[in-house]
C-alpha cells in the first residue's frame, strides 16, 4: 500500500509539473532569473565604474562597479544601510562594456571569509533595469506577472526576451487564459508564420493565439499543418492544440483525417498530435474528453500507431477501445512485444469483466509477458487513473480463437494474488527509474524546506537609492 502511495503521489506531482504549463509545447526551458535568484545571497544592479584590469597572469580580469539597488541581502552595504549608497564591488568581466554600462550582479555569501563570491555580472540596458527591478515587486505567478512580461518577449535584449520567454513557458496554463483581452491576434499570427522567429517562440505564440483566435485565424492555424509544404513541419503540437482550442470538437475531423486515420501520416507529426489531444484533454479542459478519447482511437489502425494511444485510452477510461485491441494483439507478432504489453496493461486496468475474460485468453499467447503484468513486475504506472473520467463500456465482442501457444511455452504460476499496479504504463520499462527519481527529489525537497523553516534567508526585495 505504501508503495502505491509514493507512486501515485510522486506521478501525479510529476505529471501535473509537465501538463500544466501555459506552454507546454515550448522547449529548452529550465529556470527564469527570478528562480535563479533564490539560489544567490546577494543581488545587486550597478554600473561599470572601472574599465576590467589584469590582476596577475593567473587571474582573470576584474572589474568594479558601482551599486545603485539592492534587490536582495541589504547587509552587504558597509554597516548593513541600504541608506550608505551607492558603494562599489569588485566581479569577473569578460564583456567590452561602456563605463556607466548597468549590470545585474548576484552572488553567494562567503561567511567564513567575510565576502561575497560573485558570478559573473550579466550586461543590461535601461529597459532591463527596469525589467529587473519590477520583477522583485511582482507577484511569483499570476496572470498579473505575465501581463508585465509580455511586451519583453520581443524585446531587443537577449537576456530579457529570453527571461521572458522562460516566464511563459514555466507558467500555468490557467495564468495565460486571463490574458485574453490583452493579446493581439493578429499580431500573434503573423509571429507565428514568421519563419525569421524561432520554433520554440513560434510554439509559444500558437498557443497564444489558441486563448485569443477566432475563426479566421484558425483556418490559418490549419493551413500550418494541413496544407501543403517544402519543408518540415516544426510547429504541429502547438499548431494543432491552437486549433482545436479555437473549434473545439468541430475541429477533431480535420485533425484524425490528417493525421489519426491516416496511414501514411509522418510518425512524428502524429505524435506531436497526439500530444496535443492529450494536452487538451489532461489540461485545458476545453471540451469533453469523450470525443478526444474517439479521435485518439483512429491511431488503432497498426501496432506502430496504437503504442502512442493506448496510455492514454486507459489513463482516460475509454474502455470502448477493448475489442480493436484484442484484434491488435492477435495479429501483432512476437517481435512487437511492446505493443503486446501495452495491451494486456490496458486490459489488466479495465474493471469491465470481458477484459478480465479477455487477458486470460491472451495470457496463453504470452504467458510469461501476462504474467508480469499481473505482478507489477514492468513498473509503476507513469500516470495514475483519472478519478472521476465517465468509463466508456466497450460493445460485445465475439470471442475469437486464439492460437494455441507453442510446444516450448511454459505457463508460470499465477500470481493473481499478489500485489501489483492498477493502471496502465504506456512506458512501463522507464517509469520505474522515474518514480525513484522522482521520490528522491521530493525526500530532498523535504530536508531544503525543513532546514529551511529552521533558519530563514533574507527574501527577495526591491531597495533603491
Amino acid at each position: 500500500m505504501l508503495w502505491r502511495w509514493v507512486s501515485l503521489t510522486t506521478l501525479v506531482a510529476l505529471g501535473a509539473a509537465d501538463i500544466a504549463r501555459a506552454c507546454p509545447f515550448c522547449e529548452g526551458v529550465k529556470t527564469t532569473l527570478s528562480m535563479e535568484a533564490e539560489s544567490y545571497d546577494e543581488i545587486v544592479l550597478a554600473r561599470l565604474a572601472d574599465r576590467p584590469r589584469d590582476a596577475g597572469k593567473s587571474d582573470v580580469p576584474t572589474a568594479r562597479f558601482e551599486v545603485f539597488a539592492v534587490l536582495k541581502g541589504a547587509e552587504i552595504l558597509p554597516g548593513g544601510q541600504a541608506s550608505r549608497q551607492p558603494f562599489s564591488v569588485e566581479a569577473i568581466l569578460v564583456a567590452n562594456a561602456k563605463l556607466g554600462t548597468p549590470f545585474l550582479l548576484r552572488g553567494t555569501r562567503d561567511a567564513g571569509r567575510g565576502l561575497v563570491e560573485w558570478s559573473v555580472p550579466i550586461e543590461l540596458n535601461d529597459r532591463g533595469v527596469e525589467y529587473v527591478r519590477r520583477l522583485a515587486t511582482l507577484p511569483a505567478k499570476g496572470p498579473e506577472r505575465l501581463a508585465f512580461i509580455l511586451p519583453y518577449l520581443d524585446d531587443d535584449n537577449d537576456v530579457l526576451s529570453t527571461d521572458a520567454y522562460a516566464e511563459f513557458a514555466l507558467a500555468p496554463y490557467a495564468d495565460l487564459r486571463p490574458l485574453r483581452e490583452k493579446l493581439d491576434p493578429d499580431a500573434l499570427l503573423g509571429k507565428a508564420m514568421d519563419q525569421n522567429n524561432s520554433s520554440r517562440l513560434r510554439r509559444l505564440y500558437l498557443t497564444m493565439l489558441g486563448v485569443c483566435g477566432n475563426e479566421k485565424h484558425a483556418r490559418a492555424i490549419e493551413a500550418l499543418f494541413a496544407g501543403p509544404t517544402d519543408r518540415p513541419r516544426q510547429e504541429v503540437d502547438a499548431a494543432v492544440a491552437a486549433f482545436l482550442a479555437i473549434r473545439r470538437e468541430t475541429g477533431l475531423p480535420i485533425v484524425e483525417e490528417t493525421f489519426l486515420a491516416n496511414a501514411k501520416a509522418d510518425p512524428g507529426e502524429v505524435a506531436a498530435v497526439v500530444a496535443a489531444i492529450r494536452f487538451h484533454g489532461d489540461d485545458a479542459k476545453l471540451m469533453s474528453r469523450v470525443p478526444l478519447a474517439a479521435s485518439l482511437r483512429q491511431s488503432l489502425h497498426s501496432p506502430e500507431s496504437a503504442e502512442r494511444v493506448i496510455g492514454d485510452l486507459a489513463r482516460w477510461e475509454d474502455w470502448s477501445a477493448l475489442p480493436r485491441l484484442v484484434e491488435l494483439f492477435v495479429s501483432a507478432g512476437e517481435t512487437q512485444s511492446f505493443v503486446r504489453q501495452q495491451i494486456l496493461q490496458y486490459l489488466d486496468a479495465c474493471p469491465l469483466p470481458e477484459a478480465k475474460a479477455q487477458f486470460a485468453r491472451l495470457e496463453k499467447l504470452e504467458p510469461q509477458l501476462a504474467a508480469r503484468v499481473r505482478s507489477g513486475a514492468l513498473g509503476a504506472p507513469d500516470v495514475p487513473t483519472v478519478v472521476g473520467a465517465a468509463p466508456v463500456p466497450p460493445p460485445a465482442l465475439d470471442a475469437a480463437p486464439v492460437p494455441p501457444p507453442s510446444a516450448d511455452a511454459t505457463t508460470p504460476p499465477d500470481p493473481r494474488n499478489q500485489p501489483r499496479a492498477t493502471a496502465l504504463d504506456g512506458n512501463s520499462q522507464r517509469s520505474a527509474w522515474r518514480t525513484a527519481i522522482v521520490v528522491v527529489c521530493l525526500i530532498l525537497g523535504f530536508a531544503i524546506l525543513w532546514l529551511g523553516l529552521r533558519g530563514k534567508k533574507p527574501g527577495l526585495h526591491a531597495s533603491t537609492e
